[in-house]
C-alpha cells in the first residue's frame, strides 16, 4: 500500500511502522518511546485511523 507520506510528520510515519512491526502497541508506551505526551499519540493514531492504516483498541492501536 502506498502512503502519501507529505500527509504525515516524521513521528507518525514511524509510529505506523512500529504499530505494523510489533501488532499493537499502547498509547503509554508510544508515548514514552517517541517523549512526547499521550494526548499526542492519540491525536497520531485517530490521524493514522481516519486514513485507514491502523485500527484504535481500548489503550492503543494495531
Amino acid at each position: 500500500m502506498a502512503l502519501k507520506t507529505t500527509s504525515f510528520n516524521q513521528r507518525q510515519l514511524e509510529v505506523l511502522q512500529l504499530v505494523r512491526r510489533e501488532g499493537y502497541a499502547s498509547i503509554e508506551n508510544l508515548a514514552e518511546h517517541f517523549q512526547v505526551t499521550p494526548q499526542t499519540i492519540r491525536r497520531d493514531i485517530n490521524d493514522l485511523c481516519e486514513q485507514g492504516l491502523l485500527n484504535r483498541y481500548h489503550g492503543g492501536a494495531g
